[in-house]
């Protein structure tokens, strides 16, 4: 993944569901000072099979320190939900 090797302090998970016409808004994984030392993060896609949606599309923004935050550029790469895709 390019990053140094790093020790492993704490691991947590998070479980994220979206309903039909539901998102996530533009927000950083590590912006909070708990989580601010956080090296990895991933998404990983489960759903039914034929896909019964369409979207779900993750989105992954360029970003740049503004005023202690980090705001979006205008560069992302968008990440299109396959089933068992992390």
């Amino acid at each position: 993944m390019g990053r140094d090797p790093f020790v492993i302090s704490r691991i947590e998970t998070q479980t994220n569901g979206q309903q039909l016409r539901r998102f996530l808004r533009c927000h950083s994984d590590n912006a909070a000072d708990e989580v601010a030392s956080r090296e990895v993060t991933f998404v990983y896609f489960f759903h039914r099979e034929p896909k019964q949606f369409t979207g779900g599309e993750l989105r992954i923004y360029d970003s740049r320190r503004e005023n202690e935050n980090y705001v979006p550029t205008a560069n992302y790469r968008t990440i299109v939900p396959e089933q068992n895709n992390w």
